[in-house]
């Protein structure tokens, strides 16, 4: 009799082969949800039982699970059974295969909902209070065509996400109600073509600052300004006060065609000299012109 040995190839070693503990059965499609220790790339799957057992498997039991080629997995074994007794609550099947399990582990108890396919779609933990809702979709729209959409809550709302967009078709709004008072009120509204700004104070911080204008009118109480430097460029500039006070260490200014000045009256007080240069000077009076020094010099 002729000795044969058969060869196999060599098993991929990325292939899983270890211990997992059973979070759920499925005993109308003879399966178990087994989930693995945290280090593990795979969290929970679907494994197939490949032995049998005088009892039925339980929530919390270790067994042991082996992955094939194909990525199938199957419990060969079972390491360590939990007391029937404390198994969860039964299943709530519905009619497509979904269904709703109470979770047991180490982080509590939780209340899950799960797809047709078993895919986790809600999450209720009441030791945290926290609940969330699970989607794989690639896109989720909560969509009332007939009403209105409230999110309201006594904490916080947060919105993540690589860009968030607020699109109203009259108008958007944003509003900061004090406690206290209503005149503390903060409110930004966005209208077609139109964006309105109220609040008892409004800072801005830029390193840099861009600002494109067709007209702009300005009603301001009070302004108070510190500019390290200042250049302006204007094809016109006109200014109109009842007082304009200037306060200067030195002062330039250059006018290459007219510089023309119209007054009631024209005093200046220099403390030292007074120094006019020009190619020809006129000084014209209707009436006397009086010229006072200890010396004058003429000519």
């Amino acid at each position: 009799m002729q000795n044969i040995a058969k060869i196999y190839e060599n098993q991929s070693s990325d292939k899983f082969f270890g211990t997992a503990r059973i979070v759920r059965t499925e005993e109308n499609q003879g399966l178990v949800k087994v989930a693995f220790a945290e280090n593990q790339i795979r969290k929970e799957v679907m494994a197939r039982p490949a032995i049998s057992l005088p009892q039925k498997f339980s929530t919390d039991d270790e067994v042991l699970v082996i992955e094939d080629n194909n990525g199938n997995f199957y419990v060969i074994g079972v390491m360590d059974h939990q007391n029937p007794q404390s198994d969860p609550v039964p299943q709530m099947i519905l009619s497509d295969g979904t269904f709703a399990s109470l979770n047991n582990s180490e982080k509590g108890q939780t209340l899950c909902v799960y797809s047709n396919n078993n895919a986790l779609l809600f999450e209720y933990n009441p030791d945290t209070k926290k609940a969330r809702i699970f989607s794989n979709a690639e896109n989720v729209v909560f969509d009332a065509p007939k009403g209105n959409i409230e999110l309201n809550a006594a904490g916080n709302i947060r919105l993540k996400g690589q860009q968030v967009e607020l699109t109203g078709r009259s108008g958007v709004g944003l509003s900061v109600v004090g406690q206290m008072f209503e005149k503390l009120k903060s409110d930004l509204s966005l209208k077609p073509g139109k964006i309105d700004i109220t609040s008892q104070e409004l800072r801005v911080s830029a390193r840099r600052t861009s600002v494109f204008l067709e007209e702009a009118r300005n009603n301001i109480k009070a302004v108070v300004s510190r500019i390290e430097s200042v250049k302006l460029v204007a094809g016109k500039l006109e200014t109109t006060a009842s007082s304009i006070i200037e306060k200067a260490i030195n002062t330039y200014r250059t006018t290459e065609n007219l510089n023309q000045v119209k007054a009631g009256r024209m005093r200046m007080l220099i403390h030292k000299t007074f120094h006019l240069k020009s190619k020809s000077s006129i000084i014209k009076a209707e009436d006397d012109v009086k010229i006072k020094g200890e010396k004058i010099h003429l000519g």
